[in-house]
C-alpha cells in the first residue's frame, strides 16, 4: 500500500486517480479525495538562487512540501524538482514571481511531472472542460469572438 501511495500521481485513462490511506477508523464517504502529489518542476532560477531551500520556499504556495527527498531526486537539468502535495480542487498554480536584490521583477514558471488531463478554462484537475461550472458561467458573458 505504502509503495502504491508512494507512486503518486496515479491516472487512469488519463484522468487523475485521487487516493489516500483508509486507517479504518473513517467512514469512506466522509473521506474527501481532494488532495494528490505531484513532482514540480521550479524553471529559470538564477545560479545563485538554484538550492534546495529556494525552490522549496517557491513551492510552499502550492501546498505540503515533502522535504525528506534526497537531493539527487530534486536536480535537474535546467531545473529543481519538489514533491508537493496539492489540493486539487483548486486551480494550479504556473509560477511565481521574485523580486532580485536590484529590484527587478522575474517570473519563476512551474511545470508538473505526469500532469494528467486538466480542464484549460478553470486549471482544475477536479473536472474536464466539459463539466467546468468556471466555463459555463463565463461564457454567457464572452461575445462571439472570444476563443
Amino acid at each position: 500500500m505504502m509503495k502504491v501511495l508512494a507512486g503518486e500521481p496515479w491516472s487512469f485513462d488519463k484522468y487523475l486517480v485521487a487516493m489516500q490511506e483508509f486507517d479504518g477508523t473513517k467512514d469512506v464517504k466522509d473521506m474527501k479525495f481532494d488532495q494528490a502529489t505531484f513532482w514540480v518542476q521550479v524553471h529559470d532560477l538564477p545560479l545563485r538562487f538554484r538550492n534546495r531551500r529556494v525552490a522549496e520556499q517557491l513551492c510552499e504556495a502550492l501546498g505540503t512540501i515533502y522535504h525528506g527527498e534526497e537531493e539527487s531526486n530534486m536536480i535537474g537539468d535546467r531545473f529543481l524538482r519538489v514533491r508537493v502535495n496539492l489540493n486539487i480542487s483548486k486551480p494550479l498554480c504556473r509560477g511565481r514571481v521574485i523580486t532580485l536584490d536590484d529590484g527587478k521583477d522575474l517570473w519563476i514558471p512551474f511545470k508538473y511531472e505526469r500532469l494528467p488531463n486538466l480542464c484549460y478554462k478553470c486549471g482544475c484537475l477536479s473536472n474536464d472542460e466539459r463539466n467546468c461550472e468556471f466555463g459555463s458561467a463565463r461564457e454567457g458573458n464572452l461575445d462571439d469572438e472570444s476563443p
